[in-house]
Parts: C-alpha cells; structure tokens; sequence
C-alpha cells in the first residue's frame, strides 16, 4: 500500500518561452518545430480539480533562487539566466518578477551580440543563444574535432553533457569549444548588466555543469567591457541548485507562495480563475 505523503493544493507548469500569457501560445520553441501558435493552456481544462499555474521557464529558475536562497538577503534586483538550449532570463526586482505586457520579458536568447551573423528561428541575426547555448557548444565542438583537434571524445559522442563532462577532465577540444560559447556568453550577460542593472546574477541550466571555468570566463569579459564602477557592484554566480532541479523548484514554490500566501507573481491561467 502506498503511503500518501502530503495533499496537493495546485499543479504548476514550467514552459519554455516566447510564451504569451493571455492567448496561452508560444511564439517559438527553439529547435522544436511545431509549437506555434498551440493554445497550450486550453490543453489544460481536464484538469478542473485543482488550480493550475503556468510560468516561464527562466522566470521559475529566477523564483527558486530568491525564495529559496535569496529573499533574507539586501539584494533587490536579481537575475536569473537559464544557459541551456536556449538562453533566457528571469528577473525579479522588490519581489516581483519582470513581464513585460506580453510575459516574455526576460527573451534575452533572442537579444542580437552580432548583427550580421547568421538568421535565427526568430527571424533576427545573430541571437545570443546561436553563440552561447548547448546548441553552439555541440556544433563549436564538431567543427574542432573536423579539424583534427586532439579529444577524448568521439564525433558520434558529443553531446554537451559529453562535452562538459570533458571539460571538467580537462579535454583539449572541449576546452576550446566551451571557452568560445563561455565568452559569448560573457558578453551577453554585458547586454543584461546594460540594460536590468541586477545586482546579482545567478547562472544556471546545463552550461554551468563546468560552474568554475564558466565563472572565470564570463567575469573576465564582463570585467573587461563594463565600466568598472558598474562592474564593482555586480556579483555573478552560478546557481546553488542543481540544471535538472531549479525549474522544478521555482514552479513549486511559486504553486505555493500564490494558493497559501495570496502572492502576486504567478497568474492562474484562464479558466481555473
């Protein structure tokens, strides 16, 4: 017989992003064709028992740092950037986490670091995360290895787990490919000093699975490109939770923080209202 632990009060969905609230559509899901335009809320109503939440991904990694680790502290601007296959944003600023008038504030994926580089999905040039996502990683990796570059690694075996696992150990090629993305990086996260002026910044998703040489080289670019009285007052940090737990994390505290503590940060989707 299984033992019922506790009573569940709400169901919380984590969604990658652009992701507009009031119609419940993504605009686009990064290397996932065939998402557009799905009224991704209106597959919920079977579920009528219990309220049920959505958030943006980025936007639930951003909640679990701050309720979790962050809400006791002075900080009152943090971000929150998700470096996975795609690249995204949570902000919370006093508590309340940045919207925008759709919900996808926090795109930063889609932000250009190159405007004659090549299209994006989105339709612009040059987006970050066709630099600095696990996407870059694996494709930086494979053109090295094309180019005889030393590696533990096969070409059939570069995955960017693969890849980071071997920058850990110190693999020649991984270290090249990972130190490039790692840079791009950097300089995105200069867009985001230029533009939210967060006082912290946690990085989290599979990129930091190398969390040591990934600080080293984000803080060196940051540092090289921003005034150094700005750069005095930003702390960047790699996430305290694990890649596979933060969203989980974020959404539940959020399911929580809004059915018991009446929160403003989480919308109950259409329909459960």
């Amino acid at each position: 017989k299984r033992e019922r632990i506790g009573k569940l009060i709400g169901v919380g969905f984590a969604v990658p992003g652009p992701y507009i609230r009031d119609s419940g559509t993504f605009v686009l899901m990064s290397h996932v064709p065939g998402w557009e335009n799905i009224d991704f809320a209106a597959q919920l109503h079977w579920q009528q028992e219990y309220p049920v939440f959505l958030e943006h991904d980025a936007n639930c990694a951003a909640f679990a740092e701050w309720w979790y680790k962050d809400s006791a502290s002075q900080h009152s601007s943090i971000l929150f950037l998700c470096a996975g296959p795609g690249i995204g944003a949570g902000i919370i600023e006093n508590g309340n986490i940045l919207q925008g008038s759709l919900g996808i504030a926090g795109e930063v994926g889609h932000m250009s670091i190159n405007y004659s580089g090549p299209l994006c999905e989105c339709g612009h040039r040059g987006c970050l995360e066709l630099y600095a996502s696990t996407f870059a990683l694996e494709n930086e990796a494979m053109a090295l290895s094309k180019k005889g570059v030393l590696s533990s690694l096969s070409p059939e075996g570069m995955s960017a787990d693969a890849i980071l696992a071997a920058v850990n150990q110190g693999d020649p090629l991984a270290l090249r490919a990972f130190d490039r993305i790692a840079a791009a990086l950097g300089f995105g996260v200069v867009n985001l000093v230029n533009a939210y002026n967060p006082e912290v910044i946690y990085i989290g998703d599979i990129l930091s699975k190398a969390p040591q040489r990934l600080l080293e080289i984000v803080n060196a670019v940051v540092k090289e490109n921003l005034r150094t009285i700005v750069y005095n007052k930003l702390q960047i940090k790699i996430s305290h939770f694990e890649p596979e737990e933060t969203v989980m994390l974020g959404i539940s505290a959020m399911v929580f923080n809004n059915i018991v503590n009446n929160g403003s940060l989480v919308e109950m989707f259409r329909g459960n209202e």
